[in-house]
């Protein structure tokens, strides 16, 4: 009785690499990692959105919006004056904190970033008074190239400066603190080369092809 032939090693080499390729197309179709990104950009989208809904009810009834002590679990920042001329004051919000403050009954928990403590999110607030008249809150998102980034005017980077560390922000009676033309250049300058070894016109087309290169992504994204 004849034995049944196996398969050779070309077969087995060519078997295993289908199977790599047919692995890479759904890698890269299925992005798991993007997918985990999108999933955490739409809680951070979400959250914010539903404190924005929050807030304004704690406001109706107090007739100021929250102070640190209200919302955060870390005490509020060195007071300092914004780009709008406010005096603003800015800490974290994470409900899972053993320290953070209930806003019941507005909602049973603060919520969190779903990275903290990686990131958090970022309480910027009126701080010239003991009733707050504004705020903003901030987050970090994963994925560049969400809409949602545009739509809060968000796209060069927002936040308190001179880090403009954030892309995502929720407000009322105000507007985010948000990265000018004059901050391009000054961003640019800490991390290019000297401008100082260049001449005035060669530091000047410079400039303008790095401001270019950071605000046509935003055109594009509104297109």
């Amino acid at each position: 009785m004849k034995k049944r032939p196996g398969f050779t090693f070309i077969e087995l080499m060519v078997v295993a690499t289908i199977i790599g390729i047919l692995i890479a197309v759904l890698i890269a179709t299925f992005d798991p990692i993007k997918q985990i990104q999108k999933s955490q950009d739409g809680k951070r989208t979400s959250e914010l959105n539903t404190l924005r809904k929050v807030l304004e009810d704690y406001y109706n009834d107090k007739n100021r919006f929250p102070a640190a002590t209200d919302i955060c679990y870390n005490a509020p920042s060195a007071p300092r004056t914004d780009l709008f001329g406010n005096t603003a004051c800015s800490c974290n919000i994470c409900g899972n904190n053993p320290l953070s403050p209930l806003i019941s009954p507005y909602l049973p928990s603060l919520p969190c970033d779903p990275q903290s403590p990686q990131k958090e999110y970022l309480y910027d607030y009126d701080c010239s008074t003991a009733s707050p008249g504004w705020y903003r809150i901030y987050a970090k998102l994963s994925l560049e190239n969400n809409p949602a980034i545009i739509q809060v005017g968000c796209g060069g980077g927002c936040g308190p400066s001179p880090d403009f560390a954030y892309n995502f922000a929720t407000f009322s009676n105000t507007e985010p603190e948000t990265i000018s033309c004059s901050d391009y250049i000054r961003l640019w300058q800490k991390n290019a080369i000297s401008v100082n070894r260049l001449s005035a016109a060669t530091s000047a087309i410079i400039i303008t092809t790095y401001i270019i290169s950071q605000i046509a992504p935003q055109n594009a994204a509104l297109d």
